[in-house]
């Protein structure tokens, strides 16, 4: 058997699990026990661990063989959400270690990529450490690599680089995971280009070789995910674009997001930083779709959370970059918004050297505000102090690059606040022919988006959704969160919620029982009342 034909039976084996009824359905027991649903649980746990570790090394293996990656994503969400399920399990066997269960679950997330999952999970994690009941068995270099795991996940870059140039150990083991991971912290932190891959090579063959089990399977994880960062990482991704490979603003901007060093006006502690490294699957849709290689319109259509204003802010960077003599406006519907706006791309335009503000107010512009708009670089205010601007400051707007709608599908209610938001991207768009714009909106239909990318853009496929693969149909879309649908009814007097697609079968009958909560809103009376 060769390699091909090897990776090949692997495709297969995975795939025959993950369609596996009875697989499925003790996934759901499980889930189910940890609602509280009262049934006849059958499901086994040893027969779940053998499957789910099966499936999550051989993924690794599908991933860096280059198998087939939209099964392996697949694959390692499942065991990431069986690997959670298990730890919470409050009658689990004692021979499963829970914390163990939720650093892979946590590992498996993030390899699926679904970071902001693996780090909730991972922040459960409390200062987990192996011990041993048996003397002179030495665990300190498995505990550092676990603590460097559970930083990594946690996007502590900063503090994990500080923390393993100031371990004392001289074991060979520690040895070359530190040289390893510290070429990977230099390419994060600094842009350092290094062979990282290479040093985990030698540093898994190394604990394989010596039997380690535990410590051999946890690095093949990690040795998969940085396979991956050069698919997410965010400098891997910008520069292939030569305006930014070579330009010292954006290199500064991708520094500036690995080391999280301010906190408004103060440097953070060192332990308190989260590094921004990598894209979402939803930021590199965007880029794949051309936010930052095209001069054009475009429509932002992703679920909430998936991180659209990091989307906008790289538009916005990219125009203030380009046209350095110009301005970009963010338009947001309610006053309260528009600080957080400004918070949030205040936070690293201000170390370019750009001024981020935001306009109080409706209908009244002060003397004070007079002054932002000469200085500002981005401006951040409501549709109505927007359309307050162009009455009475046009000749702003003569140097307005750029605008950004959040929010947008309030053009579709039945308010005058909606007339207002329509009309004034008409009149931008004729005051400013050249004004280029970014769209956005978490609940706008697919149909109405392509509506407006016609209408902004000419083109109805200018359209930046959060597909799960690039080649998915509109369809299939990755989100960053888990939703759990549920259907509230009445039976008599008892309220209850039944759970869609959650359900527990019995093997030998395969019927089928819904799990849901029986007693969520009970209609009692109370004094008469």
């Amino acid at each position: 058997m060769n390699k091909q034909e090897y990776i090949t039976k692997l495709e297969v084996e995975i795939d025959a699990i993950l369609k596996d009824n009875l697989f499925s359905n003790y996934k759901k027991q499980v889930f189910a026990w940890n609602l509280d649903e009262s049934f006849n649980k059958t499901y086994e746990e040893e027969y779940l661990w053998n499957r789910i570790l099966f499936l999550s090394t051989n993924s690794c293996i599908l991933i860096q063989s280059n198998g087939d990656n939209k099964l392996a994503n697949k694959s390692l969400k499942e065991c990431a959400e069986l690997y959670e399920y298990l730890s919470e399990l409050s009658d689990i066997s004692d021979k499963y270690d829970k914390d163990h269960l939720q650093l892979m679950s946590a590992m498996c997330f993030d390899l699926a990529g679904y970071q902001a999952n693996g780090y909730c999970v991972a922040n459960r994690l409390n200062k987990y450490k192996l011990e041993s009941k048996i003397d002179n068995v030495d665990l300190e270099t498995d505990n550092i690599i676990i603590e460097q795991i559970t930083l990594i996940l946690l996007k502590k870059i900063p503090y994990a680089a500080y923390k393993l140039n100031n371990y004392e150990n001289d074991s060979l083991g520690f040895q070359l995971f530190k040289s390893a991971i510290n070429k990977w912290y230099d390419y994060v932190l600094k842009l350092k280009e290094n062979d990282f891959n290479l040093e985990f090579d030698r540093l898994y063959n190394y604990f394989l070789n010596r039997g380690n089990i535990y410590l051999s399977q946890l690095i093949l994880l990690l040795k998969t995910r940085l396979v991956l960062f050069s698919e997410r990482s965010i400098w891997d991704n910008l520069k292939q674009y030569s305006t930014v490979r070579n330009n010292t603003y954006w290199q500064k901007y991708v520094k500036l997001l690995a080391y999280d060093f301010y906190s408004s006006n103060s440097i953070k502690a060192i332990d308190d930083r989260t590094s921004i490294f990598e894209f979402w699957t939803s930021q590199i849709r965007a880029i794949e779709g051309g936010l930052l290689s095209l001069d054009e319109n475009f429509v932002v259509q992703m679920p909430t959370s998936a991180g659209k204003t990091f989307i906008a802010e790289l538009a916005i960077l990219k125009n203030l970059i380009k046209y350095s003599d110009k301005k970009c406006i963010y338009v947001a519907p309610f006053r309260a918004l528009t600080s957080e706006k400004e918070i949030e791309l205040g936070k690293y335009f201000s170390k370019l050297g750009y001024s981020v503000s935001a306009l109080s107010g409706s209908y009244e512009v002060d003397q004070f505000q007079d002054v932002i708009l000469t200085e500002t670089d981005v401006l951040i205010a409501t549709p109505e102090k927007i359309d307050l601007l162009l009455r009475i400051y046009p000749d702003f707007f003569k140097d307005v690059s750029y605008v950004v709608i959040d929010e947008g599908h309030i053009i579709g209610d039945y308010s005058s606040r909606a007339t207002l938001l329509e009309f004034l991207i008409i009149r931008l768009r004729i005051k400013i022919p050249e004004l280029k714009t970014l769209f956005i909106s978490a609940v706008i239909p697919s149909i109405n988006a392509n509506e407006y990318a016609i209408w902004l853009s000419g083109k109805e496929e200018n359209v930046l959704r959060s597909l799960l693969h690039i080649d998915s149909s509109i369809d299939e879309e990755w989100e960053p969160t888990r939703k759990l649908i549920g259907k509230f009814e009445w039976r008599g007097k008892n309220g209850r919620i039944t759970f869609h697609d959650i359900y527990t079968e019995d093997e030998q009958t395969n019927n089928r029982q819904d799990v849901f909560i029986p007693y969520f809103v009970r209609d009692k009376e109370f004094g008469n009342s």
